[in-house]
């Protein structure tokens, strides 16, 4: 990268002053009041408007995307190209340990939440908040400034008046424009807000916290807002300063680029995104006019000529500016850089300020602490402060770009999501938390995909474990038992189903209601479809007439062994032999031939292990559909999660695949959500139901796979080659994994070191299996009688 010129002011008059005539810190803030809701007015008459940014994903996105997300920035600063316009763009990183609201019922869920809210306490999680600064300047530099000057002697008060009203016009469409650009970093116009009391500012609670090095929310003020933003005493030594408040006090330095780096890349800051320290990092960029860059760059050009220092490389990058200059690809302004660290004493602020250092140098950019120039350089801060910027380089557009790349890893929604607040924080990998949610707007479906040995059910039922504070129900369709131990837990009903012992299941008891009539035509349906001979319409209509001779029974009555002389005589292949395998000696016996029907939902959670039936194609869907109907009939309104182990080998048949998407929108409506599980992605999009699942969830959850194909997740899933490349790359034993919800991808972790008691339960070992049904027959199976012994022994 190319600066051209260094400016250095040693000193600023308006810092020269005495002990007995110490200036307000007013003084030194230039913001007189609001202009209207989204726009401040300073003293001399700039208008400036604040633009909170969330920040663009990075961690998992292509370089290729990274760079034309950098062009995208050039093309829209390029497009300002006048000298009465300058930005701001700070990065704020602070501490920020907060957890998601909620109240759990006693037992395993409250238990786990404690533990786990307890560790997040003890974690230095930090966030980053980044702010475009947008200025309309009231004086323009050069001979244009001149004559502004002169205008402003000559004009009346209308005059003026007339003028911030053209300069507020051409601003709002200035930043509306960056709003509209920079639409995927989340961007939102700061702006008065009202509340219960009052009104109140948040671009002055965004200069309250460059001041005060606090962030609170600040009222309107009445008076003229540079008396009102102080609210701490701050001293200014040799080389450090303290923000000294009544219950709080920061002591911060700074540090400024004294000699930048040869080049600039679209994240060139991204690593001082995970510093574990408090800092401001503060950039303006006032942007000069074309002749005038132009003039800096020839006058650049003539001192290397005449200084004869022609290193190849340096005439190529003046020859590249000059052409990309004339051509209008690049603009040309001045930029400064500070990094304001902070802590909360002196020894903590060396450690701070040693990391961001390093920082520095590792980029190729040499940094300096700032002491003569300390005072200036903290009101430099605050934008529109131009007179204070000790510090300028000549640099461009596209080198700005690569600055202010405003990448952030994102942090998820705390609060006010479709259930309420976050399901709970995980930890990302740049030490910044993430609230994780199922859902995104009202749509919660979820899919996990990852090898067996990745920690997918430790996960699974940790986060459905930080769901039962809404609180709500949940149907766990299981496999090999592994979510028993933690259904049991939390007192919940888990029951076996397959040939091998009764079910329990009797549909035929239904209330007789059009819903279970037409839900029941169907199931005998499923009961008797044959793979080698179709339903007949007469045998359509015999169905029918035996679904109304059963309700033409008693209620004990209602049994397949009793619903069989509907169908007519036996023989083979007629409608009665077929049913004989479901009721009486036959084969599946054991599902549909009970006298009652015991499938009650009247607990919270239930569970059901379907390894068995998983294998049995012609049992598998009968049973699902009377689990589902059971299921749907349950559904209130009341928050519900569905979970399907193997999802996609359990729906993908001729019965349900034809109904998946309109059963999920009918759950979603319902105010519940489905998660699919698999540990080989390649059934899934094998399979006829993938692209709907795929495209019906609005959450995945990808753990590590250093087999991961193209194919499969960046054909069926989207995902990025970089994506992709994580996925491969992360380390199992790191308990990482990718988030990918909405417009966020994250790569987060669950940390559960200190909680290994509660690993066991979530677990679902084969060996702790076994030992839960040794201690259950012992000791019974509500969690109170055998769950102390469990956690003793599974310790061993």
């Amino acid at each position: 990268m190319m600066s051209f010129d260094i400016k250095l002011k040693n000193e600023n008059p308006k810092l020269l002053k005495t002990a007995q005539d110490e200036m307000q810190i007013s003084a030194f803030i230039p913001y007189s009041c609001h202009y209207d809701e989204h726009t401040v007015l300073t003293k001399s008459g700039d208008l400036l408007q604040v633009i909170k940014i969330a920040g663009l994903p990075f961690e998992t996105a292509d370089p290729d995307w990274l760079t034309f997300q950098k062009d995208i920035r050039n093309t829209i600063l390029r497009s300002i190209g006048k000298s009465q316009y300058a930005i701001y763009a700070h990065t704020i990183r602070r501490k920020r340990n907060v957890y998601p609201d909620g109240s759990f019922p006693v037992g395993f869920s409250n238990d786990l939440n404690t533990a786990w809210k307890n560790k997040q306490s003890g974690l230095e999680l930090y966030v980053n908040d980044f702010y475009l600064t947008i200025i309309h300047k009231s004086r323009q530099d050069g001979i244009a400034g001149l004559r502004d000057k002169l205008k402003a002697l000559s004009g009346s008060k209308a005059d003026t008046e007339q003028e911030l009203k053209l300069a507020f016009k051409e601003l709002d469409s200035i930043t509306s424009r960056f709003i509209a650009n920079l639409r995927d970093y989340g961007p939102k116009l700061l702006g008065m807000v009202k509340n219960g009391k009052g009104f109140y500012s948040e671009p002055a609670q965004f200069f309250s916290q460059l001041i005060n090095l606090q962030d609170c929310p600040t009222l309107a003020p009445a008076m003229e807002m540079s008396k009102y933003l102080a609210c701490k005493r701050l001293f200014f030594a040799r080389d450090a300063l303290e923000a000294r408040g009544m219950t709080s006090s920061k002591v911060a330095a700074i540090l400024s680029i004294k000699e930048y780096a040869d080049s600039t890349s679209p994240g060139l800051l991204d690593s001082f995104l995970e510093i574990p320290a408090e800092f401001i990092l503060t950039q303006s960029f006032v942007f000069t006019d074309r002749q005038s860059s132009l003039s800096k760059i020839q006058l650049q050009q003539r001192k290397m000529l005449q200084t004869e220092d022609l290193a190849i490389s340096q005439i190529e990058q003046i020859d590249q500016a000059l052409d990309d200059t004339t051509s209008g690809r690049i603009g040309f302004g001045y930029h400064h850089l500070t990094v304001l660290v902070m802590a909360d004493n002196s020894k903590k602020l060396d450690q701070a300020l040693a990391k961001v250092e390093a920082a520095f140098l590792n980029l190729g950019i040499v940094a300096v602490r700032e002491d003569v120039n300390l005072e200036p350089c903290f009101w430099a801060q605050l934008p529109s402060n131009f007179s204070f910027i000790a510090r300028s380089a000549l640099i461009s557009t596209a080198n700005f770009a690569g600055f202010a790349s405003m990448h952030n890893y994102p942090c998820g929604k705390l609060a006010r999501n479709h259930w309420g607040p976050a399901v709970t924080v995980l930890e990302t990998v740049s030490g910044t938390p993430y609230f994780f949610n199922f859902h995104a707007n009202d749509v919660g479906h979820t899919t996990i995909i990852g090898p067996t040995g990745t920690g997918k059910s430790v996960l699974l039922n940790f986060l459905i474990a930080q769901c039962f504070k809404f609180p709500c129900k949940l149907f766990f369709f299981d496999k090999d038992r592994g979510g028993e131990i933690f259904i049991r837990a939390m007192n919940g009903a888990h029951s076996t189903l397959g040939i091998s012992q009764p079910s329990g299941f009797n549909p035929l008891r239904l209330p007789d209601t059009p819903e279970n009539r037409a839900f029941l035509t169907e199931w005998l349906q499923l009961l008797l479809t044959h793979p080698k001979e179709s339903l007949s319409p007469e045998d359509l209509t015999k169905i029918s007439e035996a679904i109304e001779g059963n309700f033409k029974l008693d209620d004990l009555h209602r049994t397949l062994e009793n619903l069989a002389p509907f169908l007519g005589l036996g023989g083979a292949g007629s409608l009665a032999n077929r049913l004989s395998m479901w009721f009486g000696n036959g084969s599946h016996k054991n599902l549909f031939g009970n006298e009652e029907d015991v499938l009650k939902f009247d607990q919270p959670f239930y569970g059901f292990e379907m390894g068995e039936i998983l294998e049995d194609s012609k049992g598998l869907p009968p049973v699902l559909a009377y689990l589902f109907h059971r299921i749907n009939m349950a559904l209130t309104g009341q928050p519900t999660i569905i979970v399907l182990e193997e999802g996609w080998k359990l729906l993908d048949n001729p019965y349900f695949a034809p109904k998946i998407k309109d059963w999920l929108q009918t759950i979603r409506k319902r105010n519940g959500f489905v998660i699919f599980l698999t540990p080989n992605i390649e059934s899934a999009i094998h399979s006829t139901i993938g692209d709907t699942l795929v495209q019906q969830s609005s959450t995945s959850v990808f753990l590590p796979n250093h087999k991961a194909t193209v194919e499969g997740y960046c054909g069926a899933f989207k995902l990025s080659e970089r994506e992709l490349d994580l996925i491969r790359t992360m380390n199992p034993h790191d308990r990482c994994f990718l988030i990918k919800h909405g417009k966020d991808s994250i790569i987060a972790k669950l940390d559960l070191t200190g909680l290994e008691n509660f690993i066991k339960i979530l677990s679902g070992t084969a060996r702790n299996v076994a030992l839960l049904d040794e201690i259950i027959r012992k000791t019974g199976s509500h969690p109170n009688d055998w769950l102390p012994e469990f956690q003793e022994r599974s310790r061993l």
